[in-house]
């Protein structure tokens, strides 16, 4: 079994890797703010589901039809995702998508008619029927021969004339896609947290080889370290990593996350500049003392390599996001509580 000592070198490093993963992630929510990464995957999934490039016209409608242009401002428009949603409901969309391909007229019902549940669970009553897909599948086989045809009319002959399974057959089609986009998100997410999380470490010199080596030796940080890794563990859930945003956007998270890592006391994180000349003269001793300071800037290519390498673990670590660093120091806090009652207690019994 671990020491106790390996044991809060490990909640230590840990909690390094917490710290830096809430900044990076507050960093990457401000950069998905400018470029919207999440917007424009969703309306490339979307172009792709109904059919591609050809089907951009298709797309225009449902962005602009009133059930989903009530979830972002302004008008539609490819060239920029500025004002575009991140998120638009299978719902929605199936309506939207329902209605578009049959548009509701004098003589006619809407695709998406009879597909809302009524009261007591079943379906609003129609002079055509309750709930039918008759008129629906024959505006739907009077496209042209495309694969977002096929998929519909495979959708509602698969709901055996009941308008409200196509329609949640139509849902679950659109969640899979959106499956496959978050996909392309997280994945995207990944590397751009690698290298914002390898910057990070070298503004914050949050050297994992250097961090490890100084904690290592240092017992009195380990114990400020872990009383900070201690209060962390109990902090509320709905201020932890992996809850819904704050209220305060991107840059009140990057905040908060700041002010937390300037509370981690006992971290050996931070650049030290070099004592100055005249200091060095006074006195020779200051000199070697910076040598030995964790914090310190490298003075040798062997050193510089060790950082290079320690900042890479340190923005690996990091792509692996914040929520899991959370929940593994939970784990090594539970380990951690269960070792050191045993511990005190042998010690007792020595001292008898």
């Amino acid at each position: 079994m671990f020491s106790s000592d390996i044991l809060d070198l490990a909640i230590g490093m840990i909690l390094m890797f917490l710290s830096v993963s809430l900044i990076c992630s507050a960093l990457n929510e401000f950069i998905e703010s400018l470029v919207r990464n999440r917007a424009r995957d969703l309306e490339r999934g979307i172009t792709e589901l109904l059919g591609g490039p050809g089907a951009k016209g298709l797309v225009a409608q449902i962005y602009n039809h009133p059930i989903v242009s009530g979830l972002f401002p302004g008008t539609y428009n490819p060239a920029s995702a500025r004002n575009l949603p991140s998120y638009i409901p299978s719902a929605a969309f199936a309506a939207a998508l329902m209605d578009v391909l049959q548009p509701a007229a004098s003589a006619s019902l809407s695709g998406a008619s009879a597909t809302a549940p009524g009261k007591g669970g079943g379906t609003f009553a129609l002079a055509g029927g309750i709930g039918s897909t008759v008129q629906f599948r024959q505006s739907v086989s009077a496209l042209p021969e495309s694969p977002i045809r096929t998929a519909l009319l495979t959708l509602i002959d698969a709901a055996g004339d009941d308008a409200v399974t196509a329609r949640r057959n139509i849902e679950a089609w659109y969640d899979s896609a959106m499956d496959r986009v978050s996909g392309w998100y997280r994945r995207r997410t990944q590397f751009i947290l690698v290298g914002i999380g390898f910057f990070t470490a070298l503004a914050l010199n949050a050297d994992s080889i250097g961090v490890a080596r100084a904690l290592s030796t240092n017992r009195a940080a380990r114990d400020l370290v872990v009383a900070r890794a201690s209060r962390m563990a109990n902090e509320a859930p709905s201020s932890q990593p992996g809850s819904q945003p704050a209220s305060g956007g991107a840059r009140a998270d990057l905040l908060s996350s700041l002010d937390s890592l300037q509370k981690t006391a006992g971290l050996p994180i931070g650049w030290r500049y070099p004592p100055t000349n005249d200091t060095v003269h006074a006195d020779p001793n200051v000199a070697r003392e910076y040598s030995m300071d964790p914090q310190h800037f490298p003075q040798s290519l062997s050193e510089t390599v060790s950082k290079l390498v320690g900042f890479v673990f340190t923005a690996l670590a990091v792509s692996l996001g914040a929520p899991f660093w959370f929940d593994l120091l939970n784990k090594f806090m539970v380990v951690r509580s269960t070792i050191k009652p045993q511990e005190k207690s042998e010690d007792a019994a020595n001292k008898d």
